[in-house]
């Protein structure tokens, strides 16, 4: 139990920490806030709107999308929004969703509050009646954290290619994911849990109502998002709810395709339910209108049950089945899709900010062998353990891997062989040009800086010798002109561009590089595919237990009864 409990904890760190603090530098040092000047008019479905105006960008920020989820709307669907009359000024963020402070400079949330169901939007302000392409962006955080107002995720860089860009706040945490046999019963629907996956979906049904008002395409979206952002993109081309409320994704670094009931995929509704009444039972409560009257910070601090409260349940409305399953029988969206991760997704772990590693290669290799039974003497030879440096790396790569990597690239495969659409794959491996993982590389998160234009201009003479840092500012330069080419056209090719070629014809992905951008061979195929035979055994081990409990004493049962309850990793 404590080694699982620390093979989680750790996943949890690669999930929650996306940047750290290479993120920090990159952003403090290039988005000084701006003056405010009042920008146009807009009118929307329920009122009138005011934003900002900055250079040649109109930001509209705090737009609300829903109606506030307070008192008796805690923990229910989205509500419709009241009209109101005058002019709305939206030229200030709103409050982040309740949630954690998360203290790292530039993924800051602000203040925070359960009144939080807002959007920003930046849209060029030339040629207004032009339609443009929509990049809705979901923020990472794990499920748990996480702000569509932080500063490294403003929009005005992708506006300026064009685009109209949209960042979504959705509820984290307990608040968004609770799942209770109350909550259940009163739900329409039938099913609780998944209110972060519905918010989601009513923006994305907002965007649909309003963006044509802000010179956007509503026939022409893009959803995009990193970490646990592009985990709930995967998921939202399966789900009916969200059919026809985008056409391209974009996923960085994320995918929702472990097995249900284990840690890292889905839960059932009825283990979901448990785990809510156990936590409503952990703070005193015994109905959810109890629960609904106390204060949201005593919620929010509250310990959290053991089965998982933050990722979708499946509950037959929002997620209707296991994701990988859905996949292969291509029921998901038939759209293109662009994907990737970075070439040290697991180095978050080595970060002063995170928990400490397992000390020893002894404890490294107790965990790996608890967790991957028979598949151990294969993960061993691609993550040896002999010295204690060596045990330290191989814990991260292999987190990384099973975290993020397989999922991305499971993503990728599964889409090219059943949704008949492109596919584009990119592995992103510029080291980071200063900050704590300069020394390690690219780790979880370091690409977003380039995505979203914040590598700030005056590195060519502080950072590094100019010749070297030419490289981060042409990544400036070509990775958000990828992601807008993609959003206009579904190719993200382009005049000035190095070529990109297809998944599906080429089996090649995008490499971002120390020493430039071309395309090359996959990454970590024989990683991929020593992880896929190990999740095909827990799927078929599931299966095995639905039909006939394993007898303890027998071969690896003990195992298959782990993995049964969803606490194998």
């Amino acid at each position: 139990m404590k080694k699982r409990r620390i093979w989680l904890g750790f996943l949890m760190t690669v999930v929650l920490v996306p940047a750290v603090l290479t993120v920090a530098v990159f952003v403090s040092a290039n988005r000084p806030p701006p003056s405010l000047v009042l920008g146009p008019i807009v009118k929307i479905e329920t009122g009138a709107i005011q934003g900002a105006a900055v250079d040649d960008i109109a930001v509209y920020r705090g737009i609300p999308f829903a109606a506030a989820p307070l008192g008796d709307l805690r923990w229910r669907a989205p509500q419709p929004l009241e009209s109101w009359t005058g002019v709305l000024r939206v030229a200030h963020f709103k409050p982040s969703c309740m949630q954690p402070a998360l203290r790292i400079p530039g993924l800051e949330t602000g203040p925070i509050s359960e009144d939080c169901l807002y959007l920003n939007v930046w849209a060029p302000r030339t040629r207004p009646q032009e339609k443009r392409p929509v990049m809705v962006y979901l923020h990472g955080g794990g499920g748990m954290v996480g702000s569509a107002s932080s500063r490294l995720y403003w929009g005005d860089e992708l506006a300026r290619r064009g685009v109209i860009t949209v960042n979504l706040s959705y509820r984290v945490g307990i608040l968004g994911w609770l799942a209770h046999p109350e909550l259940t019963r009163e739900a329409s629907y039938g099913a609780s849990g998944n209110y972060a996956v519905l918010d989601m979906i009513a923006g994305l049904r907002w965007v649909q109502r309003n963006i044509a008002a802000f010179g956007g395409d509503p026939s022409n979206v893009t959803l995009f998002g990193q970490s646990a952002g592009a985990f709930n993109a995967s998921r939202l081309m399966t789900s009916p709810l969200a059919e026809g409320l985008f056409h391209k994704v974009i996923g960085q670094s994320g995918g929702d395709f472990h097995p249900t009931g284990t840690s890292g995929g889905n839960v059932a509704l009825a283990e979901a339910e448990r785990s809510g009444v156990e936590f409503a039972t952990n703070l005193g409560a015994v109905s959810i209108e109890e629960l609904r009257k106390m204060p949201a910070d005593k919620i929010l601090q509250a310990p959290l049950p053991k089965s998982q409260t933050r990722l979708p349940v499946i509950d037959g409305y929002v997620a209707i089945a296991d994701n990988q399953a859905l996949y292969k029988q291509g029921k998901q969206a038939k759209i293109p899709i662009l994907v990737g991760y970075n070439e040290r997704e697991g180095e978050a772990l080595l970060d002063p900010m995170a928990p400490p590693p397992p000390a020893t290669a002894a404890e490294v290799l107790a965990i790996i062998e608890e967790s991957y039974g028979e598949y151990t003497p294969r993960m061993l030879e691609m993550y040896p353990v002999r010295t204690e440096a060596e045990a330290l790396e191989s814990f991260a790569r292999l987190i990384g891997e099973q975290a993020i990597n397989w999922n991305t690239a499971t993503w990728a495969r599964l889409h090219a062989a059943t949704g008949e659409s492109n596919v584009y794959f990119y592995y992103f491996r510029k080291r980071p040009p200063f900050g704590p993982f300069r020394r390690v590389g690219a780790a979880h998160g370091t690409e977003l800086p380039y995505v979203f234009g914040a590598i700030p201009k005056w590195m060519r003479v502080f950072t590094q010798w100019p010749w070297k840092a030419r490289q981060d500012l042409e990544l400036t330069r070509q990775i958000p002109t990828y992601w807008t080419n993609f959003a206009k056209t579904g190719n993200p090719n382009g005049r000035g561009l190095p070529e990109w070629p297809s998944y599906k014809t080429s089996e090649q992905a995008l490499h971002f590089a120390e020493d430039g951008t071309a395309a090359g061979e996959l990454p970590h195929q024989a990683e991929h595919a020593h992880m896929d035979r190990y999740f095909d055994s827990l799927r078929r081990n599931d299966e095995a237990q639905r039909l006939a409990p394993p007898d303890p004493s027998s071969q690896n049962g003990a195992h298959v009864q782990a993995v049964a309850r969803g606490r194998e990793f």
